[in-house]
C-alpha cells in the first residue's frame, strides 16, 4: 500500500468522523433548545439566577450564566467542527476526485 492511499483514506476518514461529531452537537444543541423551551421560567428569576434570555422561536426563556454559555459553546464548537469537515471533505474532492 502506497502512502498517498494511507494518507488519501486518512483524510477521508478524519472528515467522515468530524462531520459526524458536528453534526451530533448540533443536533444536541437543539434536543436542549427544545428542552429547555418546555423546563426553564418565561419570567426572570433573580433568586435562581435565570437572568439570561434566550429567544427560542419567539418565545423568551431564561437561563443561568452557566446555562447559557454551555449552551453556546456546544453550538459554537459544534458548527466550527462541523465546518472543518465540510472545507476537508471540499479539499479531498479537488485533490483526489471522488468521495
Amino acid at each position: 500500500m502506497d502512502m498517498s492511499h494511507v494518507l488519501k483514506n486518512a483524510w477521508k476518514r478524519t472528515s467522515l468522523v468530524l462531520g459526524w461529531i458536528g453534526l451530533t452537537g448540533i443536533i444536541v444543541t437543539a434536543a436542549l433548545w427544545a428542552q429547555q423551551l418546555h423546563t426553564l421560567p418565561r419570567a426572570v428569576d433573580k433568586p435562581g439566577g435565570r437572568l439570561y434570555p434566550r429567544n427560542i422561536h419567539g418565545i423568551v426563556v431564561y437561563q443561568t450564566q452557566t446555562e447559557y454559555h454551555r449552551l453556546e459553546a456546544i453550538q459554537y464548537a459544534s458548527v466550527g467542527v462541523f465546518s472543518v469537515s465540510f472545507l476537508m471533505s471540499i479539499y479531498y474532492k479537488n485533490k483526489w476526485g471522488d468521495l
